[in-house]
């Protein structure tokens, strides 16, 4: 069965919900639905949530008394709505980056969102290990937006050296690389993460 994708209005609600049922708790949103928190209008399939190692059982025994929530008892898979899948990963095998109570994350409509300088990291570490012509496009269309985002929230972004101390997957040559099967070198350098475009390209 092929996955369905959702709206940004249904992710949202739903994103809204697993901060309420996670309160307390440390996660983050990642994936899809964080960047949708962000702003970004592509339509996603998940929530993608991420615990520390060692919380998955405490993560779902957290989502489970909420009514519109559901989760097999054979398989495990939780649904919000029964439509919207929510997978919860934990590091380093199902989410690419570390992930521990320290990791900042920002607050946005009552539920944790990775820090998007974060959130770019992992998706320079995930997009070329996908199998799929498809799922690499939507992983770029993320960096794109993840970069326009850092470029204009100037008052979240550490700057400079510190941006990219943070993004340590985008490295010079994944840069050329990026940018050369999907162009838009300029983007790197307003986020901060280049220093001009040639630099982006070679």
């Amino acid at each position: 069965m092929s996955a369905t994708s959702h709206n940004n209005e249904v992710i949202l609600y739903a994103t809204a919900e697993v901060g309420k049922a996670m309160y307390g708790m440390k996660y983050a949103i990642v994936g899809g639905a964080a960047c949708a928190a962000l702003g970004s209008e592509r339509f996603t399939e998940d929530i993608d949530l991420v615990v520390p190692r060692g919380e998955t059982i405490a993560a779902r025994r957290r989502l489970q008394p909420n009514p519109r929530i559901t989760i097999d008892p054979r398989t495990r898979r939780t649904f919000f709505d029964s439509s919207v899948p929510i997978e919860i990963l934990v590091p380093p095998a199902m989410f690419k980056g570390e992930f521990t109570d320290e990791t900042p994350v920002i607050e946005i409509g009552g539920a944790s969102i990775l820090k998007p300088t974060l959130l770019l990291n992992s998706k320079c570490g995930s997009i070329w290990q996908r199998a799929e012509e498809n799922k690499k496009a939507t992983d770029a269309y993320d960096i794109k937006f993840l970069l326009g985002w850092l470029a204009d929230a100037d008052c979240l972004l550490l700057a400079g050296s510190q941006a990219r101390a943070e993004v340590p997957n985008a490295t010079r040559d994944f840069v050329a690389a990026f940018t050369s099967k999907f162009g838009d070198a300029e983007i790197w350098v307003r986020a901060g993460l280049v220093f001009d475009e040639e630099e982006a390209t070679q």
